[in-house]
């Protein structure tokens, strides 16, 4: 629907401001129809621009030219007409496919490995540890110099226990083959000591 009311008081207020003005205005509507869809020869989007011209006056708007429009005449054929550069979409659908596939089976091969490498006993006693103690168990590159009294110690649980009582920190020292805990207190060093069984 067009809104006459608005162009005329649109040019009513020109013709106020300008002192001056015609007694009919030239319009023309222009309807823009962006069609999209999809078919089996592929996508489509086209534009599609009509335009009416007509003459706006005091109280009537005409358009110039006939409204309707008809043609005689009749199908004479009927064809399928291809899209531009389908091939090309179905051709890049398929390697992303393809890529997507190959990507699984690399996670599923990659897990499956990882699942497979059992780690050794020491190794797993040593990262539960971590887990279970983190804030109280200190990684050090080097143990400082025996010389004091050496007491044994049956596990990292109980290390830490004594540790917390003396409120001195676990340090951990860690080689290939050989994990040492211990609480230094004085002249008495509490040791753990974790051996790979291999």
């Amino acid at each position: 629907p067009v809104d006459v009311g608005v162009f005329q008081t649109f040019t009513d207020n020109l013709r106020t401001e300008l002192g001056l003005g015609a007694a009919s205005y030239d319009l023309a509507i222009q309807a823009t129809v962006h069609t999209t869809g999809d078919t089996e020869s592929g996508p489509i989007d086209e534009v599609f621009t009509h335009s009416l011209q007509g003459q706006l006056g005091t109280t009537t708007f005409t358009l110039a030219g006939s409204l309707a429009e008809q043609q005689p005449g009749a199908i004479v054929e009927n064809r399928m007409v291809p899209v531009a550069n389908a091939w090309v979409f179905r051709a890049l659908s398929l390697v992303g496919l393809v890529l997507v596939v190959f990507a699984l089976l690399f996670v599923l091969r990659n897990s499956r490995q990882a699942q497979a490498v059992a780690i050794s006993r020491m190794e797993d006693e040593t990262l539960r540890a971590k887990r279970k103690h983190k804030g109280v168990i200190v990684d050090v590159s080097e143990l400082p110099p025996a010389g004091e009294a050496v007491i044994p110690i049956g596990s990292v649980d109980e290390l830490v226990n004594i540790a917390d009582a003396l409120l001195k920190p676990v340090l951990h020292h860690a080689r290939a083959d050989k994990h040492t805990y211990c609480v230094i207190d004085g002249g008495v060093r509490y040791l753990y000591v974790l051996e790979s069984q291999e």
